[in-house]
């Protein structure tokens, strides 16, 4: 995803006004974020963990894995492309939905965001999309880490609170439904790609057995002549 593009997203995003109609649920969830702001471990703790937190930002980390296993993993280049691209599209799918929920960031903020819009948490969108389809990619037991991982980076958001929990659910569950699609469509045509195969050994089959009884008959026939003579 292009810069442009990013940024015209965040400037329509940062022109939206946050809606009343959420401060019972963030008057709700406030007293968590109270709870992580007295619990939380400041000073050099800070430092790794907004260091997670910026690579998250735009997916811009699951971008970067996406590409540099596309060209490591050259026989499925195509896939940790298209598993990028989940990331990419759950970043889009949940900036309008930011545009249409219009929720406002907690009062408790403690690091500075890209737009002043809360739900859905974008972090969390982007890490689960990559995570699910990273998963289907790697073998057991190395699927774990991208969840690992996704898990880290929407973690990173509470530590700070910029979001209130429900923003970092509702994003992790919006990013796995478009990481299961994606994945749903690669097991589709894994298994077309099988039946096509089937079919053609099938195919295959057939036409040898059909040579080998025209041969066996040619050759039957040819014995009978002999014997006639």
């Amino acid at each position: 995803m292009g810069l442009p593009v990013i940024r015209n997203v965040r400037s329509r995003i940062d022109a939206l006004k946050p809606r009343a109609c959420w401060r019972p649920l963030d008057f709700a969830e406030l007293p968590l974020l109270k709870l992580v702001e007295r619990v939380r471990l400041g000073g050099r703790v800070d430092t790794p963990i907004a260091l997670i937190t910026r690579a998250g930002e735009h997916g811009a980390v699951w971008y970067l894995i996406a590409g540099v296993a596309s060209a490591v993993d050259e026989p499925r280049g195509e896939r940790w492309r298209q598993a990028g691209f989940a990331a990419a599209a759950a970043y889009l799918v949940g900036s309008a939905m930011k545009m249409i929920a219009r929720r406002g960031r907690p009062p408790l903020a403690s690091i500075g965001t890209e737009t002043a819009l809360s739900f859905p948490s974008l972090h969390a969108a982007t890490s689960f999309a990559a995570a699910r389809a990273f998963a289907e990619l790697l073998p057991e037991p190395f699927d774990r880490a991208p969840f690992a991982a996704a898990t880290a980076v929407t973690a990173s958001r509470l530590h700070f609170c910029v979001h209130y929990p429900s923003d970092l659910v509702a994003g992790a569950l919006l990013g796995d439904a478009i990481g299961r699609a994606t994945v749903a469509r690669w097991r589709a045509e894994d298994s077309s790609a099988k039946a096509a195969a089937r079919a053609e050994g099938a195919r295959l089959a057939t036409a040898a057995l059909a040579t080998t009884a025209r041969s066996t008959a040619a050759m039957a026939g040819g014995a009978a002549d002999g014997a006639a003579r």
